[in-house]
């Protein structure tokens, strides 16, 4: 089946447009104003497509919350390491434990949240 150009770069237009605001209303619950692209792909492509893809930036969207606190993981890590000169030392902090509660939390909230979507 060949693909039709304009409607492809249509939809890739569209989804450039409204990526992040995609992205922050998968977070926030307001993703329904967005969800032009995702429209355009069932259009085109199927439903099995759309929400293939609809899944995929609801799990982007979601990981941005860990890697934001990630980041401040490896931070306390570097910082612990210039102050005791051992990786170690820096490998095993008191964020680890923190940390993997906190995965354990988002697991849950982030499954939660996409069966009510």
């Amino acid at each position: 089946m060949l693909h039709k150009r304009d409607t492809v770069s249509l939809m890739i237009h569209s989804f450039d447009h409204y990526k992040w605001r995609l992205l922050r209303g998968m977070v926030t619950g307001s993703y329904m104003k967005y969800f032009e692209p995702i429209n355009m792909i069932k259009n085109y492509y199927g439903e099995k497509y759309a929400f293939e893809f609809a899944f995929l930036i609801h799990y982007a969207a979601w990981l941005l919350i860990p890697a934001f606190f990630g980041m401040l993981v490896v931070i306390e890590m570097v910082r612990q390491y210039f102050n005791t000169r051992s990786f170690a030392g820096a490998i095993d902090t008191s964020m680890n434990g923190l940390f993997g509660i906190f995965l354990s939390v988002w697991a849950t909230c982030f499954l939660e949240s996409w069966k009510r979507k």
